[in-house]
């Protein structure tokens, strides 16, 4: 029954009177009213360790697969190396020029 159990309110509806019945069910209706008014004190957690969720996880996406290895350099590294001295050189271009418009009022 629904109302056995670790969450259980009171003992089984067939065996309650009406007053009974209706008090469990107004705890019931305040615990859910508190729930939605403050959320942050009823945190939803996992029953297992984030270690071991992590474990399962990287299990199952590792099962079937193979591993190549390479040799040389990777492509995204030296596409992100080259943007980076690009941008870097944008930059330094731009302090320049900034900087021969300030000599320039100086005059």
């Amino acid at each position: 029954m629904a109302s056995e159990g670790a969450g259980a309110v009171g003992p089984p509806l067939g065996e309650m009177d009406l007053d009974e019945f209706r008090r469990a069910g107004h705890r019931i209706v305040d615990w859910i009213a508190d729930y939605r008014a403050h959320p942050e004190c009823y945190p939803v957690l996992s029953r297992c360790g984030s270690e071991r969720l992590t474990g399962a996880l990287l299990g199952r996406l590792t099962h079937h697969v193979h591993i190549l290895e390479m040799n040389g350099e990777s492509y995204r590294l030296a596409t992100s190396k080259k943007a980076q001295r690009r941008s870097a050189q944008g930059q330094n271009a731009g302090s320049r020029a900034s900087n021969e418009g300030d000599h320039a009022t100086e005059i």
